[in-house]
């Protein structure tokens, strides 16, 4: 089968078309930054070998499991997704949300107030390489004079090693981003006379540079101690409709285009640093009532995106060629 002059035109322009599309979708995922190198394992919290959910490579304290779904949050990137609970294991007369427990691994919460009594080192604040107060945070509504009273808690973190080498610096790639999907689940809610919102579960980055590096803590490149609420309880607590094998929640969030964290760290000299990156899930105010956070799709990534001069240079003579080519053969 043999094409007209005009046909053959039109297939042209379209082979042109695609070819410069490709290349620019193939241009935005291309890094000509070789130097920067990040460690860190276990995103989506599935075992490579079976497809069953692990831990490995994060260290955790309180009630942390993994499941394959709960109260209808499944996980988006593999089989699993990581769950923390405020939720104690009902041992003797101690009830929470009623008769129910919402208590995943069989492990209770560990102590998260900000007692340094009752401090011996297993606390929650401690695990996380965090300050006693660090979360002490404002309420929603803020009442000012009464930030909420961290309990008791659980949680869960990954040390992560970021190497930026002095071509990242020159280039200005030196940074990094982490970014999950996350939900959260509670029989909690607002104390509506004065206090506002109570439980609450959140992400701390903190970091710890390279003996190796010349940073302390009055450098702009040392972060420590931030914490960020995620989800918390600031609706109407209700007693919660089901527990135990269907562990219903009064109130649940969803993975869904919301509830994508993302937290960038730039600007940082070329050397190696170990930030610690927590998870956690406290009881506020009293301790009968539970909450959880889910976690699921973890990375870890450069940024900013690097723009290869020479590289586009090339891609826009390519586009500006075939547009020109495109023309020329329209005209005959």
């Amino acid at each position: 089968m043999s094409l007209s002059h005009s046909n053959f035109s039109k297939a042209l322009i379209s082979v042109l078309s695609t070819v410069g599309l490709v290349t620019v979708g193939n241009f935005i995922f291309i890094d000509t930054a070789h130097g920067f190198n990040v460690t860190f394992d276990n995103g989506s919290f599935d075992d490579p070998n079976d497809g069953s959910g692990t831990l490995n490579n994060w260290s955790t304290i309180g009630d942390v499991t993994t499941n394959t779904g709960i109260d209808g949050v499944t996980p988006i990137s593999g089989s699993n997704q990581a769950i923390i609970t405020n939720a104690y294991n009902i041992e003797g007369d101690r009830t929470d949300d009623g008769i129910y427990t919402f208590n995943q691994s069989g492990t209770n919460p560990v102590d998260a107030d900000t007692i340094t009594d009752n401090h011996t080192g297993s606390d929650l604040q401690t695990f996380l390489g965090l300050g006693i107060n660090d979360l002490s945070i404002d309420r929603n509504p803020v009442v000012t004079g009464f930030p909420r009273t961290s309990k008791e808690g659980s949680g869960m973190y990954q040390d992560i090693e970021i190497t930026i080498s002095t071509d990242d610096v020159n280039n200005g790639t030196n940074g990094f981003e982490i970014s999950f999907n996350w939900a959260y689940l509670t029989n909690d809610g607002q104390e509506i006379d004065y206090l506002g919102n109570q439980d609450f579960s959140f992400i701390s980055l903190i970091n710890d540079p390279d003996p190796s590096v010349s940073v302390d803590s009055t450098d702009p490149n040392y972060v420590t101690g931030n914490v960020t609420v995620l989800g918390d309880s600031d609706q109407t607590t209700i007693v919660p409709p089901t527990a135990n094998d269907d562990y219903v929640y009064s109130t649940t969030t969803y993975y869904d285009v919301n509830n994508v964290y993302t937290q960038s760290v730039t600007g940082l000299a070329a050397g190696t640093y170990s930030y610690r990156v927590g998870f956690g899930v406290v009881d506020v105010d009293n301790v009968d009532r539970s909450s959880a956070l889910l976690l699921d799709n973890f990375k870890v990534q450069q940024v900013p995106f690097q723009f290869s001069p020479g590289l586009g240079l090339l891609i826009a003579g390519g586009i500006i060629g075939s547009d020109l080519l495109r023309r020329r053969l329209k005209k005959i």
